[in-house]
């Protein structure tokens, strides 16, 4: 509709508010401790939300309300879609059916994305215009690629070389997120080839391995990998050149702080401000999420929130050094590009990928032995 239809009307928010009504009855009709827990916090949520917005009116700032008010429940929706997904943890079945439409949403994107690539089909392109290279397939935005991609790969890694899990589809979703085009996933991919070889190969075997990847690779796809490398390089080299080095690493964010948060904190809010928050998100928007997240709950929600979402993600039982290395690299990520705790699509991701690594731990077993 965004895309074909002139003024489209914004059908994305009430179908996720008719999911959330639904999963929240669902909640009320199975009432658990832990979704107590869950529902209290929503309540929580929501009274630091609304008396944020009561103290920035006080402040004369014409807000937003209703933008803000959809922002609101793009938070609280990974919460709301854990209510459910809490009881497929617990009764500890499903996990192979979820796998299974989970893996064919992942081939079918995939497909076209490759399609998208060899057809130069505009629709299926990461960023509008000719000016950046990628390729996302059906995926709406840019960000939510960079964080489904990056739940994909993590996933089907950690089949591979942590249960010995020998599958093509790890070699699609590596393919496909080289095409995707975000500065994002490709800081994840070298992150993750970074820990991969600091955990399993030597450092002589670690640069004749890099060096014979490399230089094989190119050689296969040199037309591609300049296309790729070469693209990459002038986007940033000309937010360099015009902004500077900040800039060009934070496309621009470092300008959103000074001019938005700074204002933001030091103009119009209050002491109640800086503990629960008052974020419009229209205005002040920053795009990093952890900031954004401070704005929109204060520190003592903000720092709620990040509990429920380690809470959550303690239910991926990957091997210690492994699940450390995701986590911190997910939050940097998190930290830099934003769009994540507001993504309806990136959490329902999130939700996925609790769900399909739920008890995977190998422990000391023979599948802990790496390939």
């Amino acid at each position: 509709m965004y895309y074909f239809i002139p003024n489209a009307f914004r059908l994305g928010p009430i179908v996720k508010g008719f999911f959330e009504i639904i999963f929240l009855f669902y909640a009320l009709l199975y009432l658990t401790k832990s979704k107590i827990h869950l529902l209290f916090s929503i309540i929580l949520f929501i009274l630091f939300f609304l008396t944020g917005q009561y103290f920035l009116t006080l402040s004369g700032l014409h807000i937003h309300f209703w933008e803000n008010f959809n922002s609101l429940f793009k938070y609280l929706f990974p919460i709301i879609l854990f209510l459910p997904a809490k009881d497929i943890i617990d009764c500890k079945k499903g996990t192979e059916k979820i796998w299974k439409v989970y893996k064919w949403v992942l081939i079918i994107n995939s497909i076209f994305i490759i399609v998208g690539l060899i057809f130069s089909i505009e629709f299926f392109r990461t960023y509008k215009g000719p000016w950046r290279f990628g390729y996302n397939g059906l995926i709406f935005a840019q960000n939510e690629s960079s964080y489904i991609f990056i739940f994909a790969i993590t996933t089907l890694y950690y089949r591979r070389f942590y249960k010995n899990i020998k599958e093509k589809l790890f070699w699609l979703i590596l393919a496909s997120s080289f095409l995707v085009g975000t500065k994002a996933v490709y800081l994840y991919l070298v992150l993750l080839l970074i820990f991969h070889f600091l955990q399993r190969v030597s450092f002589k075997k670690f640069i004749s391995t890099v060096l014979l990847l490399g230089i094989s690779g190119y050689l296969v796809f040199f037309s591609l990998i300049n296309k790729i490398i070469l693209n990459a390089w002038e986007v940033f080299n000309y937010s360099y050149q015009k902004f500077g080095l900040l800039a060009a690493i934070l496309s621009g964010r470092n300008f959103f702080i000074q001019q938005k948060l700074i204002p933001l904190v030091s103009t119009k809010w209050s002491f109640i401000n800086f503990i629960i928050g008052g974020h419009d998100m229209k205005t002040y928007y920053i795009e990093m999420g952890l900031i954004d997240l401070f704005l929109f709950f204060g520190l003592l929600g903000g720092l709620l929130y990040l509990y429920i979402f380690f809470k959550m993600l303690n239910f991926v039982q990957f091997e210690y050094k492994f699940k450390l290395f995701f986590t911190l690299s997910l939050l940097g990520i998190i930290a830099l590009s934003g769009h994540f705790f507001e993504s309806g699509i990136a959490t329902i991701h999130f939700i996925f990928f609790i769900l399909v690594n739920q008890y995977q731990k190998t422990g000391e077993t023979d599948e802990h032995k790496y390939q």
